[in-house]
């Protein structure tokens, strides 16, 4: 490499080094200065998997087919599911009545520090992308669950044209199953109360609520190996972090979700180990 071109590759270098920093830099005086209380008081709850973990067995903690959330976005193999996401998107506008980037808005408005203050990594995503992400992936796992509210009602669903080759009510079609496995898997998990706040958008807070209670019901019943004999734990989504956590709630009710008294303690360790094992279902 001669003097010139070493020195053009050296200013590049610098200069790339200087955009990076420049980046962060913003990104630490966003965070400082745009601190909320309500994003402070928000626990971390969607964790990244150890690295010995993952080496282990990598097909049970990364996502397949779609990826829901910041962590595998942008991953080749399942950024293909984009369109699909697309659908759904296009269909909820439809069904809510309202422009979907207003929907963007409320949610960069209203929850972003929250949104980040929910993840275990630094998410290195300005606001607005962070937000249409969450929206575009919520619309697509509410799609999904859609089927197991339909499924709990004994209802008929109409899905999109382009979504209906993925997803049926059945669960039978093997891209049907490969999804299933996807949104329970730990570093996939979206905040609950956001998808709650999406429901809402087409209802009042109490039926979003019960909606989407239902639809975590008829989710857990076809993942779980155990049927409760008498009655179900009563399982508050308001207590819920999200969706696999609410599976582990229902698994390993704590004593008010069994309507006792007793005092009850958990640990994160308990509800990786239980992400684990629900892979073998």
């Amino acid at each position: 490499m001669d003097s010139s071109s070493s020195f053009a590759y050296s200013a590049s270098c610098s200069l790339s080094t200087d955009l990076d920093l420049a980046k962060w830099v913003d990104s630490l005086r966003k965070s400082i200065e745009d601190d909320q209380e309500e994003a402070s008081n928000t626990d971390v709850c969607i964790f990244t998997v150890p690295k010995t973990l993952l080496d282990t067995d990598p097909d049970s903690y990364i996502p397949q087919q779609v990826a829901l959330g910041p962590f595998h976005q942008w991953r080749q193999h399942v950024y293909d599911m984009q369109k699909y996401k697309l659908a759904a998107a296009k269909n909820a506008q439809k069904q809510r009545n309202v422009k979907f980037g207003r929907i963007v808005e409320l949610i960069k408005e209203n929850d972003e520090a929250r949104i980040r203050a929910s993840y275990h990594k630094f998410l290195d995503i300005d606001g607005d992308a962070l937000a249409w992400m969450m929206a575009v992936d919520m619309a697509f796992l509410l799609e999904f669950l859609q089927v197991y509210y339909v499924r709990e009602q004994g209802q008929t669903l109409e899905l999109a044209s382009r979504l209906s080759s993925v997803v049926d009510v059945s669960g039978k079609k093997l891209s049907h199953m490969t999804i299933l496995k996807d949104v329970i898997k730990l570093e996939n998990q979206i905040p609950l109360f956001l998808v709650k706040t999406m429901l809402e958008h087409q209802n009042t807070e109490k039926a979003a609520k019960e909606t989407l209670q239902i639809m975590l019901m008829g989710l857990y019943r076809e993942l779980s190996p155990f049927q409760y004999r008498h009655q179900s734990p009563n399982v508050d989504i308001d207590d819920c972090d999200h969706i696999l956590d609410f599976l582990y709630h229902m698994t390993i009710p704590n004593p008010k979700e069994l309507g006792t008294i007793d005092d009850f303690t958990e640990t994160g360790e308990d509800t990786m180990n239980f992400e684990r094992s629900m892979h073998y279902y």
